[in-house]
């Protein structure tokens, strides 16, 4: 894979992740108060929640390799 197709995969998962979390916070919520603070909340979420995807895929892709090694 690519080195643009990995960057290209990264920004977009932080995208979505932003997004779902900035609707989702706000879609409870009769009014926003301080939408400065949700936005940064749902900025620092979805960046962790992209790195703990992209994690989790570098694991699946190492036992990946791992079992075609093996066989």
């Amino acid at each position: 894979m690519s080195i643009e197709s990995k960057i290209l995969i990264i920004l977009s998962l932080f995208v979505f992740n932003f997004i779902g979390i900035f609707s989702g916070s706000n879609f409870f919520q009769e009014s926003t108060v301080n939408t400065e603070v949700e936005s940064l909340f749902a900025f620092v979420m979805a960046a962790a929640l992209t790195f703990a995807e992209l994690f989790f895929w570098q694991l699946s892709e190492k036992e990946k390799a791992r079992s075609l090694n093996n066989s």
